[in-house]
């Protein structure tokens, strides 16, 4: 059985970390587009929106806190993965009250990468398998702050 792509965004302010991750998850067969700030990011989210959003905490002056709301408003599915070299408990429970699913500290490895994506899509993938009832559930449920 043939998996579906995943619709993944990745924002990070260093051009690197977007390169790596799109060809890493290209690789893949997903479908990834990035974005270097919050307002590119919120444009490709109103564009396509994603399943799968690695947001990095640190986006030049900004937070990239500030747009997991935004994100979510658009797109109240779409997982959330903080990407941070300025890693904490702390922060990392703040991402998640926040709307965060999950967390990586960099530098952090391909595999951990597709982990967590093997992981997230999982649970994509099962709600797409109910049907639109509970996508549209989802859908209706409003972002967590």
């Amino acid at each position: 059985m043939e998996i579906a792509p995943l619709k993944i965004l990745v924002v990070d302010d260093e051009a690197n970390i977007r390169r790596t991750l799109k060809l890493c998850l290209e690789a893949e067969g997903h479908d990834v587009t990035t974005a270097s700030g919050i307002d590119s990011a919120l444009a490709e989210a109103k564009r396509q929106p994603a399943d799968i959003a690695f947001v990095d905490l640190r986006l030049g002056v900004a937070s990239g806190m500030d747009l997991f709301p935004k994100l979510l408003a658009e797109s109240p599915w779409t997982k959330i993965v903080v990407i941070t070299a300025h890693g904490s408990i702390d922060v990392a429970v703040e991402a998640m009250k926040k709307g965060a699913s999950d967390f990586l500290t960099k530098p952090f490895t391909p595999a951990e990468v597709l982990d967590r994506v093997a992981r997230l899509g999982d649970g994509l993938r099962g709600l797409r398998s109910r049907g639109c009832s509970a996508t549209r559930r989802a859908r209706r449920q409003p972002p967590r702050t």
